[in-house]
């Protein structure tokens, strides 16, 4: 998810150690086939993706692996990623994202080949107040989704989450406009990329993981375009960490780094936001969501919020987290 909340908090803290590596997983398998069968998936719109086997119809049972759920963390899959607002950017910004429509072929083709999967697409023009019109705006949310994403390696959403649990996230960032070094408060935060990176903070650039680090997160990634078509291609990825989910979260934002979202749920619930907006001033009914371990989802282009900054039309903001991220606060 994108990190347009000014974070006034994270200024008060201590100041932490600024060299955080990333370590390599130890339990995670040196290699993982991919899946052996190419067959057409996403009919028309989505054509020229390949499809995984239809041998698994719904998502693996969970079994008591022990792993446990005291912390939250969501991974984005994007056409960019950053560790913090004003930072380095990785990738490139893409000059279409996911339409409804494209959504609309997803959930059919999912439905078809994983019938007992539950998967919702939800309208969040219906939040709009009577009579108002906005751009076409959805998202998609495949519950226990990351089962079905890892089926053909063997593996599950704890397995991913244990695999994330090796990996210490960045603490600090560099805010520009202090000019200085703060430490995070609402949530920590990795990138992940072919190269890894070290931590320099004063340069505005944060820990980035090798895919080659993380190899659940890595099939992923290579084979997303299995389910969302072409344009689930050579994502960027982020991760944020919600270390407490009693008190840490995001505030209401756009993502305007990207335009495509694709994002996974992993450990405890915590609640998802949306709320339109209109010449700054929120309208509407608000859009609550809870999303699971090992849930994933999709935003529509209009959905993911890219053009919230502008106030000549209605646009998405979304928030997650504690009760204090998901309060609007009246303007005097």
């Amino acid at each position: 998810m994108g990190k347009k909340q000014t974070e006034g908090a994270e200024a008060s803290e201590s100041k932490g150690e600024q060299d955080i590596l990333a370590k390599v997983p130890k339990d995670t398998p040196k290699e993982i086939t991919k899946p052996k069968k190419k067959m057409s998936l996403i009919p028309d719109s989505l054509r020229n993706a390949k499809e995984v086997s239809k041998s698994i119809n719904e998502p693996r049972k969970k079994e008591n692996s022990g792993v446990t759920k005291d912390k939250t963390i969501t991974i984005t899959f994007g056409d960019c990623a950053e560790n913090h607002v004003g930072m380095q950017q990785i990738g490139t910004l893409a000059e279409v994202g996911f339409s409804v429509e494209d959504l609309r072929a997803i959930e059919k083709d999912l439905k078809e080949r994983f019938p007992k999967a539950e998967i919702e697409l939800h309208d969040l023009n219906t939040y709009l107040p009577p009579k108002t019109k906005g751009e076409p705006a959805s998202i998609l949310v495949v519950r226990k989704g990351v089962d079905i994403l890892l089926s053909e390696a063997g593996k599950t959403a704890d397995d991913l989450k244990k695999e994330q649990d090796t990996l210490t996230p960045d603490t600090q960032f560099f805010d520009r406009r202090r000019k200085k070094v703060l430490n995070k408060h609402a949530r920590y935060n990795l990138c992940f990329a072919e190269d890894p990176q070290q931590a320099d903070f004063e340069q505005g650039k944060g820990t980035v993981v090798a895919w080659s680090s993380v190899k659940l997160l890595k099939y992923i990634r290579e084979n997303l375009h299995n389910f969302l078509g072409d344009k689930g291609k050579n994502l960027e990825g982020e991760g944020n960490y919600y270390y407490d989910p009693s008190t840490c979260g995001i505030g209401f934002h756009g993502d305007t780094e990207r335009r495509k979202v694709v994002g996974i749920r992993l450990g405890e619930t915590i609640p998802l936001h949306y709320q339109w907006y209109d010449h700054h001033s929120p309208i509407g009914e608000r859009g609550k969501f809870s999303f699971d371990h090992g849930d994933f989802y999709v935003m529509s282009e209009k959905a993911s919020g890219f053009d919230w900054k502008r106030s000549i039309k209605p646009t998405l903001r979304h928030a997650a987290g504690a009760k204090k991220y998901l309060t609007i606060n009246k303007k005097k």
